[in-house]
């Protein structure tokens, strides 16, 4: 999705990879049409050339606070995939090293550029329904027993379900209504292992399901459920992914399966569709952008054209690390709450 953003987008250029698999390297290269003197195993290697501005890092995640630090420290402005860290000191130790090299930084949060999303987020900041009361969050799939690499270890992933999926809608809503101020969660491990495509059984040592109830500085409350265990419902772009969101004047309800509509209704009334206007469909810089094809992915690309709007006109990437600093912080305190069956005050991060 990263590649994919950068080809489309009219002021980047895809100038190197990285990837410790030479195997897999070797096909990226191909399919990008990268050679080989501009292909790496070792990322410091990468960071060394001079012709790199920015980087995206799509690793691991114990991986990601190492490589933003040293990219940072080499003067490239850096995307990072979510959740940035492992927990929010490692995530702070990242912002801190972006601020003191002077680099744009942010984390890729790619469902804040579903079009829905973006026209429902610019509709509640507007008052539009009127000040928020309730919102529900539901994230569900079908992933089966089948293995799922390091997600389903903690050493490597920090969390599962509430750091992979759940981080997403805990980044968009709070984008929406406010900062998350406390939480009451629980996590989940329904099933401790998992079958490898040859047969051998993986441990799996982290969540698989999670439910979250949520107070919001502004006296909202939230709901949110995330799980890759729920049989029939399918799985990735095309299973349950919904966002219902209840005001004093208003609802507006957002479906995954309709990336360019939300239906919208007020008290006494039925809820009417309501199409996603068109500057909310283009990318930011106002370019056609990447329209064509599947709606449910063609949004995906969409963070590119931030990140790179963002490096070109010396502004704050929207979402920043900062936010994803945030919503680690959420998602630590998640965590706390869900192991001592309690209420929790997640931290402001600035």
């Amino acid at each position: 999705m990263h590649i994919g953003g950068i080809r489309q987008c009219p002021w980047a250029e895809l100038v190197a990879l990285c990837d410790s698999n030479e195997e897999l390297l070797r096909q990226r290269a191909a399919e990008h049409g990268i050679p080989a003197k501009r292909c790496y195993k070792e990322y410091t290697e990468l960071l060394a050339r001079d012709d790199i501005d920015a980087v995206t890092i799509g690793t691991p995640n114990h991986l990601h606070a190492p490589i933003v630090i040293a990219a940072a420290q080499a003067g490239k402005h850096v995307l990072c995939e979510k959740p940035i860290a492992l927990n929010t000191e490692e995530a702070l130790r990242m912002v801190a090293a972006c601020r003191a090299a002077g680099v744009r930084h942010m984390t890729a949060f790619t469902y804040r550029f579903v079009p829905a999303v973006r026209f429902a987020t610019h509709l509640v900041r507007s008052g539009v329904i009127g000040e928020v009361r309730t919102l529900r969050s539901r994230r569900l799939q079908d992933w089966g027993t089948r293995a799922i690499g390091w997600r389903q270890v903690k050493a490597l992933a920090g969390t599962g379900e509430v750091g992979d999926m759940m981080a997403h809608r805990l980044d968009y809503t709070q984008a929406m209504v406010g900062r998350i101020a406390r939480v009451s969660g629980l996590l989940r491990n329904f099933i401790s292992e998992r079958q490898g495509a040859d047969g051998t059984v993986q441990v799996q040592d982290v969540d698989d399901w999670a439910g979250v109830l949520t107070e919001f500085t502004t006296g909202a409350v939230g709901v949110y459920e995330s799980s890759k265990i729920c049989w029939g419902f399918g799985f990735y772009a095309k299973s349950p992914d919904d966002l219902d969101v209840h005001g004093t004047e208003g609802s507006i309800v957002y479906r995954m399966e309709e990336p360019h509509v939300l239906r919208i209704g007020r008290m006494g009334e039925s809820l009417e569709n309501v199409p996603v206007p068109a500057e909310f469909l283009l990318p930011v810089g106002g370019v056609p952008g990447p329209l064509a094809g599947d709606p449910l992915q063609t949004f995906r690309f969409n963070e590119i054209f931030e990140f790179v709007d963002a490096i070109r006109h010396e502004r704050d990437c929207v979402p920043s690390l900062v936010e994803g600093a945030q919503t680690q912080a959420v998602v630590d305190a998640i965590g706390r709450s869900s192991e001592e069956r309690q209420w929790v005050e997640v931290p402001v991060i600035e």
